[in-house]
């Protein structure tokens, strides 16, 4: 795991967008898909804003949402 500080909320939905473009990018070039947990909330919505405009290939992006309370079963 890796900490991440950016200067503002902007800064912040920004990095963890990019971050999260990456590493599907990556998973689905290595695997043919990607699984995503998200958390809901008003915290993360500008990061969903900038997500809904990225290149991911949703087709082959399993997406859940989940909370910090619980854990989350990926299908087989």
């Amino acid at each position: 795991m890796r900490l991440l500080v950016e200067a503002d909320a902007e800064a912040a939905a920004l990095r963890a967008a990019a971050e999260i473009d990456a590493l599907a990018e990556a998973a689905i070039a290595a695997r043919g898909r990607f699984n995503l947990a998200l958390s809901g909330g008003s915290t993360p919505r500008r990061m969903f804003e900038i997500l809904a405009s990225s290149a991911i290939d949703w087709a082959t992006t399993a997406r859940r949402f989940s909370r910090s309370s619980m854990g989350i079963a990926w299908p087989s």
